[in-house]
């Protein structure tokens, strides 16, 4: 994703790996309280860091089902 300026700003707002350690950046660089706002902000983004987690295990585990399919078949996965 792309750069910006300021705490947590730009990028590809589907990186929600970025976009949470964004937040989570501005709220630990900034010496007053952080807004219900940004909070808010920061929950959404933690819930959606979540479920890309659970996606890419899934994806993990159905693809190390997959390799086992064609290994029993004589093919192989690479990395």
């Amino acid at each position: 994703g792309g750069g910006g300026g300021g705490f947590g700003g730009g990028g590809n707002p589907a990186n929600v790996y970025a976009r949470f350690t964004g937040l989570k950046s501005s709220i630990v660089n900034v010496w007053e309280t952080p807004s219900a706002g940004t909070l808010a902000q920061l929950r959404d983004a933690r819930r959606a860091l979540d479920r890309a987690l659970r996606d890419a295990d899934g994806l993990l585990d159905r693809a190390t089902r997959a390799g086992r399919g064609l290994r029993d078949r004589g093919l192989t996965l690479n990395p």
